[in-house]
């Protein structure tokens, strides 16, 4: 039923297609909370508004669809929304990928506290 409703006389998406999206969105169907963050994305029908084309990714992911997350952390990276990785999390990464590094830490620590 959805698909039918995606495609108006004129070929492009009608508000109404839109309302019964959402609507099915909510109700838990995967596919359309799916396509209802393409639209926000793309601005389909809708103002295009990456916020909400990622909450309807996530949710969807939430719902089962395996691109939901994949989709939603493309358009954080695109749109500069990711967080930046607080201080310690480099300091994790140089401590595995150096582990000469790790013992010259415990090291340094143990000849401090004497």
């Amino acid at each position: 039923m959805l698909a039918t409703l995606s495609i108006g006389a004129d070929g492009k998406d009608t508000v109404e297609s839109i309302h019964w999206y959402r609507r099915a969105a909510e109700l838990g169907n995967m596919a359309a909370a799916y396509t209802i963050a393409g639209k926000y994305e793309r601005g389909d029908g809708v103002p295009a508004d990456a916020k909400e084309a990622i909450r309807w990714y996530r949710r969807a992911a939430e719902l089962g669809h395996y691109n939901g997350t994949k989709a939603a952390d493309a358009i954080e990276f695109r749109n500069g929304l990711v967080k930046p990785l607080p201080r310690y999390c480099l300091a994790l990464v140089l401590i595995c990928l150096a582990p000469g590094f790790a013992g010259w830490i415990i090291r340094k620590r143990s000849f401090e506290r004497t």
